[in-house]
């Protein structure tokens, strides 16, 4: 039981004399427990009490006091800090950095899918452009151009043809094209043929023509 009054009467500030109107009145000062700091404060204190309730009181005024004078009033005399102290401390803390979150890759939506107006509106396009299983598309139109131009998706008209024509095959145009490279390769062929020959003939004059010069010699 004594320690425990001893321990709840401990002093966290320093009995003082303060003079008031030119009379002394006791006061309590409190000492910054901050590194190299010398810097003290007083408060008046009416009561001249000794008993333990009474100092704990006291106490309790005198820290609301410091408090109210910009310090920091700590559990023990050495944590106590003064308004300098406290400032400089603001200042060497660092700020943290701002860390921007990442956000998470945003989901591809699925394609919607193909609709009867849809199918309707490529079926009537593909039955003006669209022959027969032999010739496939007329020239220019293709799965690709046709999507393009209805404004859907490629894969809803290859769906259709496939299902409701045939193969897409290739276009007139696009097999006249490929006629025309294939004879023009054919003729490349011929002509690098005759080249090849030229050149064999051009060497074996060359060799009759240094047998000549070597008999005139």
């Amino acid at each position: 039981m004594h320690g425990t009054e001893r321990a709840r009467s401990s002093p966290l500030f320093v009995p003082s004399i303060m003079r008031v109107d030119g009379r002394p009145v006791r006061a309590f000062r409190i000492v910054c427990g901050g590194k190299d700091c010398a810097h003290t404060a007083e408060t008046r204190m009416n009561s001249l009490a000794n008993d333990s309730d009474r100092g704990v009181q006291e106490n309790r005024l005198a820290t609301r006091r410091f408090a109210n004078m910009g310090w920091e009033v700590g559990l023990t005399p050495a944590r106590h800090r003064c308004p300098s102290c406290i400032e400089k401390r603001k200042q060497e803390v660092k700020p943290m950095s701002v860390v921007t979150p990442i956000k998470p890759p945003e989901k591809a939506e699925p394609p919607k899918p193909m609709g009867r107006e849809d199918r309707r509106v490529i079926f009537e396009k593909l039955n003006d452009v669209y022959l027969d299983e032999k010739r496939g598309y007329s020239a220019p139109w293709t799965d690709k151009k046709v999507g393009e131009d209805l404004g859907v998706p490629r894969a809803w008209v290859t769906q259709v043809r496939e299902e409701m024509f045939g193969p897409e095959a290739s276009n007139e145009e696009i097999q006249k094209t490929l006629a025309a490279a294939t004879a023009v390769s054919a003729e490349i062929k011929v002509l690098l043929a005759r080249a090849d020959e030229l050149k064999k003939l051009g060497e074996d004059i060359d060799k009759r023509l240094a047998a000549v010069h070597g008999a005139l010699r």
